[in-house]
């Protein structure tokens, strides 16, 4: 993966999408119009997330700051009704942080990865291309190609989410999480 030193335009990026996905000369439009929109669902996806340990970190942190705000109400000699209130919070807090699932084995989900390839397998099937998972692809290529338009990193590598893109999909569909 390379890192651009300008910034490819849009119209540039568009124009080889079509070309990945080399649609029948009266689906031209459509086409254009897909990608186009393919691109702005990419780009909407929410990046820099904190991560799973960092939210965990910070409503530990929160629940201790609780915690520290329960005595000192003690001590002040506020109502028990404060003190219970205070209770909640940190009963609430420190369950919320036992439930928080931590990922294991390396990085987190790239989602701008995760929806890029799921929108290029949607588009090729749209248009009826075939959908190979293949490093060389069509579906390999147009799923860098709309990534490239949300992030400007060009030619990343999303073979991971491209392998994965129908079972996110499904799991999504059926209400399970992505594994």
């Amino acid at each position: 993966m390379s890192r651009p030193q300008a910034r490819r335009q849009d119209a540039k990026i568009i124009r080889e999408a079509i070309a990945v996905v080399d649609p029948e000369h009266e689906r031209m439009d459509e086409c254009r119009a897909w990608i186009r929109d393919a691109t702005v669902t990419v780009r909407s996806v929410q990046r820099d997330l904190p991560s799973p340990a960092a939210l965990r970190d910070r409503l530990v942190a929160h629940a201790h700051s609780l915690r520290k705000n329960r005595h000192e109400s003690e001590a002040l000699g506020m109502p028990t009704h404060f003190a219970a209130a205070l209770d909640k919070q940190i009963e609430f807090a420190e369950g919320v942080v036992r439930r928080i699932k931590m990922p294991t084995g390396g990085e987190l989900p790239n989602m701008t990865g995760q929806v890029a390839a799921s929108l290029a397998r949607e588009t090729l099937k749209h248009f009826g291309r075939p959908v190979t998972k293949t490093v060389d692809s069509p579906y390999f290529r147009l799923a860098s190609l709309l990534s490239e338009a949300a992030t400007g990193i060009e030619g990343a590598d999303l073979s991971r989410q491209c392998r994965k893109a129908k079972e996110i999909l499904v799991n999504a569909l059926v209400g399970r999480p992505a594994r």
